[in-house]
């Protein structure tokens, strides 16, 4: 059995059939037009009739497998949505109440399942003690199970891990993200995911937090290399991961460990395989404004040259993450930057192509890093 999971997606594309033969024309009625507004690609419509479809299931057909998969329906939905609702938590509770109508043979994965999407509902929410709470009941229920190589299994581990983040407990994240990958290294179920790829992620700010730097970008640029050609540049996993694996390799450089690094394997990869001006230095570097419109923090990439009397022009964004939300602000910061005026020994190459990364640090209001 092989399913790709996506987790980064906004339109649920995947419903369940519904029998028309026994299923009440209104119940039918509310299924059909919830799918039709899920075509059209009207996201709030299509909760609204799912979880209507839901709710005359439950006061017309009862304990049914039919009822439980029109409540998936609902919460495949509502969940994407991101918006807090009592509806959804009850929602996973009864859908795993009902899960004891399915075949013996397809029950726990199905309950195990669904704990880990309910999980994963909470996390996106910020509900991390909830996050905890539900994930460690799925992983209790999973073990109890016989489901020690379920990629469930390691992707609720992987939530622990993140739950974590928020406060920089780096112990329970390198606790965590350990369980997670000694379950996906032996997960037998024929489950592909890419939380084997966020374990790794959440492992290097683990290692990062507790100073090993060359292992956190060991671990930033094993991530960067899995996604490499096979999603955008710009997707989520790559640009966060760049933006940790060259801030690790800035520090490894200026504490004079970048040679010794990259023989042990830290690559010369983008940008870094392109040729860097290490020959002139900021005089004046003016901070970047933090835009209204940033919801985490990130970074920029920058490209530009240099004019004979210090100032930048020619700047470029060469890469931006999150996508175009710091571009304006990092060029209008390097616009202000100075360097030494030009010498009589430096060429015109010494003075084009300087690339540097502007970094944004964005906290909550418990002074928290928001990633």
């Amino acid at each position: 059995m092989l399913r790709v999971i996506f987790y980064l997606i906004i339109m649920i594309g995947f419903s369940f059939n519904i029998s028309a033969a026994q299923t009440p024309p209104d119940v039918l009625k509310a299924y059909k037009d919830y799918q039709a507004l899920l075509k059209q690609k009207d996201v709030p419509g299509a909760k609204k009739k799912a979880y209507e479809a839901w709710q005359l299931a439950e006061d017309k057909m009862g304990d049914t497998e039919t009822t439980a998969n029109l409540a998936i329906n609902y919460l495949d939905v509502a969940a994407a949505s991101n918006k807090k609702s009592k509806k959804i938590d009850e929602g996973y509770a009864r859908v795993i109440e009902l899960a004891s109508l399915k075949p013996e043979a397809e029950r726990n994965e199905h309950i195990t399942e669904q704990y880990y999407k309910h999980a994963k509902y909470l996390n996106t929410r910020r509900q991390f003690s909830k996050t905890r709470k539900i994930a460690q009941r799925g992983i209790d229920f999973a073990m109890a199970s016989g489901l020690q190589k379920s990629t469930f299994l390691g992707e609720l581990y992987t939530l622990m891990a993140s739950s974590y983040v928020p406060k920089g407990d780096n112990e329970k994240i390198a606790e965590y993200t350990g369980k997670a990958f000694e379950v996906f290294e032996t997960a037998d179920d024929g489950y592909v995911t890419m939380q084997p790829l966020l374990a790794r992620l959440y492992s290097g700010y683990a290692k990062e937090g507790q100073k090993n730097i060359l292992d956190a970008a060991l671990e930033y640029q094993q991530v960067m290399e899995s996604v490499e050609n096979v999603l955008p540049r710009n997707h989520p996993f790559m640009m966060r991961a760049l933006g940790r694996w060259s801030s690790m390799r800035e520090r490894l450089s200026r504490n004079g460990q970048l040679e010794e690094a990259e023989e042990k394997g830290l690559c010369q990869c983008w940008p870094y395989d392109k040729a860097r001006n290490e020959t002139v230095k900021p005089i004046k570097r003016v901070p970047p404004i933090m835009p209204a419109r940033a919801f985490q923090s990130g970074f920029s990439i920058v490209e530009f040259d240099l004019t004979d009397d210090g100032g930048t022009e020619n700047i470029e964004v060469l890469e931006s993450w999150p996508p175009d939300v710091f571009d304006v602000a990092s060029k209008r910061a390097v616009a202000k930057w100075r360097y030494s005026p030009r010498t009589e020994d430096q060429t015109d190459s010494d003075r084009t192509d300087i690339i540097t990364t502007v970094r944004y640090r964005l906290a909550d209001e418990f002074g928290n890093l928001i990633e």
